[in-house]
């Protein structure tokens, strides 16, 4: 079990996402808007990425938490702009993935940071 950031802009996708991974055996850990303090303790963000927001939110990520895996997901290909600015996404998801879809990138994206 792993303790997961997530960072989802909708509602009601941020709350169906904490279902899924309690259903995958993990802890959700709730931000719509994360804070430096969320980071602590959590081993995995899993955010979304579209928009300017959304790469704000992957840079903060990588400044609180530089060893943090994070995975990116969205109805969009992953923003250009962060290979500009040399951050690499540890794992992808294209919106709409299957909690199966999500228990596997999970998995292997822990496996790969332990």
């Amino acid at each position: 079990m792993a303790r997961i950031l997530i960072s989802e802009p909708r509602g009601d996708v941020r709350e169906m996402l904490a279902k899924m991974l309690t259903r995958l055996g993990h802890e959700p850990i709730l931000a719509r808007v994360p804070m430096p303090e969320h980071f602590a303790g959590v081993e995995l963000f899993l955010v979304e990425t579209a928009g300017a927001l959304g790469v704000t939110r992957v840079q903060a990520a990588r400044h609180a938490a530089p060893q943090l895996p994070i995975v990116g997901m969205s109805g969009e290909t992953p923003p250009e702009d962060l290979r500009e600015l040399g951050i690499e996404l540890d794992g992808w998801l294209s919106k709409p993935f299957s909690a199966e879809q999500l228990g596997e990138v999970i998995a292997r994206v822990l496996a790969q940071s332990a």
